[in-house]
Parts: structure tokens; sequence; C-alpha cells
């Protein structure tokens, strides 16, 4: 989805927009009724971050499915002045879905200029892709989603609302975000790339970044927003698949390209280059550094009967009757002592905790059930091991653990490990990020902006 923007001086001072009247509306607005019309399009319309989270959102990414999501996200980034990769993931051999999906790597040009040919990464042989470029900071999040597909929507609490008789505007920080994938992680997508495009487009110090001589800009169209050449070093990178087997993430793990980004090659007739030092993950952490997340295994239990009719049940065994007692007893793991058979706990990270989460047994009520299986998820707070993560940088709140997983340990530093700072942080909450109330506000979104920025100048300036 293109969308058009229609106040050319806008692009850069969205922030500096005066409040809009309530009385300016149509109709009032009650309770947290979806709103398609004035006056909150217009402020996600003219917001070039807000708009482009919405074009995230209204394009259906969930996992196995994410090809027009990606292809929407490389075309955005190479409108905006990027070099940008394809890297392809293949489906898993059970998908129903036949389109191709990748990953989606970019990285600032030095000049805007420049054309660049539209690069998928195919040889995988290749380590000197990116040139002498190496960057020093890495973000990167997930484009998939969970199912189903909820369609986006905008609705503004009755709390942000003036009252009967005044004229004053309402809050436009409260106004709501909602539908799938809009904290899970595309909140995360927008606000990374925006803060990246914020630090193009800003002046900084001559440590951090080395400016060539201003360009002639193009027209802006299209919510462009001019920034400026740069040997800015850092890079974006979102991954399919994180939703279900990490199989995005995994396949950046093992390519040549992260190769060449954590050992990058050095011929002597080249300038020496460094390996990154930074990883920001993009994930709902109520806009705070979480200090770790617990570990997670997850497996299925299957059990095997004979099928006979239920009238006569002794000529069977029912595989249903010998799952239930397994999964009972698994299900109870997590208030269980270790030194009794329970799971790990810890410290840091509280009791392990157990989902059964899919059960499936049988065809028919009046049939012997030959066949059961379960799937569970552990969330171990020992053993298999939970992620610790970096949480130095001052200005996020009191550091807590998270329970849920994520990429970071599908990324395998290898050597580096300990030497490469690994920071989780994003807007929303995770509590909603799954539920058909998912959800967030403009403020959340907008202030993670400032956040990613934060890291990623504490980060150059390590």
């Amino acid at each position: 989805m293109i969308l058009k923007d229609n106040c050319s001086s806008f692009c850069l001072f969205w922030l500096l927009l005066p409040p809009i009247p309530l009385a300016q509306a149509s109709n009032r607005i009650h309770d947290q009724s979806p709103l398609s019309q004035d006056p909150i399009s217009e402020v996600i319309s003219a917001s070039p971050l807000l708009s482009f989270h919405r074009s995230l959102c209204q394009t259906e990414s969930i996992s196995n499915n994410e090809n027009a999501v990606g292809n929407y996200l490389f075309s955005y980034l190479k409108k905006h002045h990027f070099h940008v990769l394809r890297q392809e993931v293949p489906q898993p051999a059970d998908s129903t879905d036949k389109k191709k999906r990748f990953n989606v790597f970019a990285w600032p040009k030095a000049d805007i200029n420049a054309s660049t040919p539209i690069l998928d990464l195919v040889d995988e042989e290749k380590d000197d892709v990116l040139g002498d470029f190496v960057p020093k900071v890495i973000l990167t999040s997930h484009i998939d989603t969970v199912p189903p597909f909820i369609p986006y929507s905008t609705s503004i609490p009755p709390s942000s609302l003036p009252g009967e008789e005044e004229e004053e505007a309402f809050n436009r920080s409260a106004i709501l975000l909602s539908g799938r994938g809009t904290v899970d992680a595309k909140a995360c997508v927008a606000a990374q790339t925006h803060a990246v495009l914020d630090l193009l487009s800003s002046p900084l110090a001559p440590n951090l970044q080395q400016q060539q001589p201003p360009p002639s800009f193009p027209a802006n169209t299209e919510h462009e927003i001019p920034t400026l050449p740069t040997s800015l070093p850092v890079a974006l990178l979102f991954v399919v698949g994180e939703e279900t087997t990490g199989s995005g993430m995994k396949t950046f793990s093992s390519s040549a390209l992260h190769r060449s980004l954590s050992h990058p090659p050095n011929p002597p007739d080249r300038p020496r280059r460094k390996a990154y030092s930074t990883l920001i993950f993009g994930e709902p952490t109520q806009s705070r550094l979480p200090s770790g997340h617990k570990g997670i295994l997850v497996f299925r239990i299957l059990a095997h009967g004979k099928a006979a009719h239920s009238g006569y049940p002794w000529l069977g065994r029912s595989a249903n009757s010998l799952i239930i007692p397994v999964l009972a007893a698994m299900d109870g793991l997590g208030d269980v002592s270790e030194e009794a058979g329970g799971l790990p706990r810890s410290a840091k990270y509280g009791a392990s905790t157990v989902n059964v989460g899919l059960i499936r047994g049988g065809v028919a009520a009046n049939v012997v059930p030959e066949r059961a299986e379960a799937s569970v998820a552990v969330r171990l707070a020992g053993g298999y091991p939970p992620i610790d993560l970096d949480a130095d940088v001052d200005g996020f709140g009191e550091s807590e653990t998270v329970n849920y997983g994520t990429d970071v340990p599908n990324l395998d530093l290898g050597s580096r490990s300990g030497q490469v700072k690994r920071y989780l942080y994003g807007p929303g909450s995770i509590l909603v990020a799954h539920g058909d109330h998912e959800g967030l506000t403009v403020g959340e979104l907008e202030g993670a902006v400032a956040g990613y920025r934060r890291l990623i100048l504490a980060a150059l300036e390590r």
C-alpha cells in the first residue's frame, strides 16, 4: 500500500502539528469504536511513522505467508535510501504456502544518488556482499505474526475526549492502534526503521558519523524522509518465522552474510573493518530493558493405542487414557520442587512454567481412540538455558526479566559470545500481543523511536 503525503512541508516536523479540535469531527466519538473518519485518520496519514506502521499491519503476514509484507518493506527501505538485500528462507516441508519468503537486511547508502540493483542473496559463498561496510549496531525484529489475522483499526478511549461543553483537542497520544501485529512485532519494525531515519536526518557528533557534501534531494513524495548520505554504522535486519521455529534468524545466523558481519575479511589493500558489537532485538517490553528471558523447550507427546467400538472398549486400548495422566503430571511440574523431581527455578527468573497448549485424540465419540498427541511448551528458569540480556543504558526504568522466548538464542555468536551487547526493547505489552485485543497507543509507538535512538547512540559512543 502506497501512502500519499499531501503536506509537503510536513515530513520532518510531524511532532510539531497542533492538536486537532474534536469539533472538526463530523460525529462525536464515544467509547472505543473504530474510527475511519477525521480526525484520527488524518493524524495517522500525516505521520510517516504512523502511516508506515499502518501499512505494515494492514498486510497480513502470518508465519510462512510473509511474502507480501517482505516485498512492501523491501520497497519502502529502498525508497528511503537504503541498500537492501533479500535472503530467502525455505518454506517448511508441511507448509501450504508456496510463495517465497525472505529476510530483509538494509543499511544506509553513502550516496543517495547512487543507483543500486535489487539484490537477492543467492550466492551464499560470497563474503564481501557489503563491500567495505560493516555495522557497529544491528537492529532486528520479525515481520511474521501469529494467527488469526485481525484487521488494523484505530480508536480512542473515552478518558481522552473533552467534555460536552469543552472545545479542547483530544489526546493524540492516546489513540489506540489495534490489530494483529500492531504490537508484536510490527511496532518494533516501524520504530526501529524510523529511529535510524531520524538519526540519518539529524546532525550527529563527528565521531559517530562522517557526512559527505550535501546532495540535491529529490522531490519528497509518498512520505519521503530526506536523509543525508552518511557512514552511520547501523543496519536493519527483519526476519521471518520467529513465531514458529525461528527459521529466519537461524538462516541468517548460519549464512555467509552473517559471517561477513561477525568475522569481516580484512585484505591488506582495504580499510580494516571491525565486527558488529551491539544487537538490539525488537519485542514488546513496555519500553523497558529486560535483563533476561527464560529458556523455552517445546516438544510433542504421542500415545498409540488400538481402535475398537466404544461399546466394547476392552477390545481396544485408548490412546487418550494413556496420554491424560502423563499430561496431568507434566502440567504440575512447575509446582514441584527440583529435589522432588520438578522443574528448575532461580532467584532471577523465578519458577519454570508448563503449558499444555494443544491436545488431539481420537476420531469420534463412539470409537476407542487409536492415537493421541499433545504439544507442550516449558518456560525454563534453569537447565535449558535462560537468556541473559544487557540492560546497562540509563533512562528505561527498572529492569526485569520476561517469560517469553525471542530470536536472541537463534543468532549464534559462536566464539564472540560475551563480546556482543544484546538488548531487548520495544513498545507495547506482551500481555496483549497474541490476543484478540492486540494494540498500543500512538504515544507508545512514538516514544519507542526515541528509545531505539537512545540505544543506538549509547552503542555508537561505547
